[in-house]
């Protein structure tokens, strides 16, 4: 890479990240818990145009992908943090994680249930 080159992250909808611009920044400030993101190479300088490019071939040809990220309009530090300290939005995916967890936590419980009963059986 040229020096007018670096690599920041997006989000999987096309919004920077420009975690240049807060280099002493904790990363919890830019990221979500569970946040999807993509390594973005940036090309260009502050006086032209940035060009975003990601580097995970399947983002990289997807042209409305590509409009997206390079017509964006950048998150800026303090909406990062903002939306780091809010809930991230729903899916199915995080609904099923947050099942899941429900289970294993139940299932441990019970485990320890079932081990406190056969210890006192043991013990008289």
């Amino acid at each position: 890479m040229s020096a007018l080159e670096t690599i920041d992250l997006c989000s999987i909808e096309g919004s920077m990240k420009e975690l240049s611009q807060s280099p002493n920044d904790n990363a919890a400030h830019f990221f979500t818990e569970r946040e999807l993101c993509l390594v973005v190479k940036v090309s260009g300088s502050a006086s032209s145009s940035f060009v975003y490019t990601p580097l995970l071939a399947e983002y990289s040809t997807n042209q409305e992908f590509l409009e997206i990220l390079n017509n964006h309009k950048s998150e800026s530090a303090s909406q990062s943090r903002k939306k780091s300290k809010s809930k991230a939005p729903y899916s199915p995916q995080t609904a099923r994680q947050t099942e899941s967890s429900k289970v294993r936590t139940e299932n441990v419980k019970n485990r320890k249930k079932s081990l406190a009963i056969t210890k006192k059986s043991v013990v008289k």
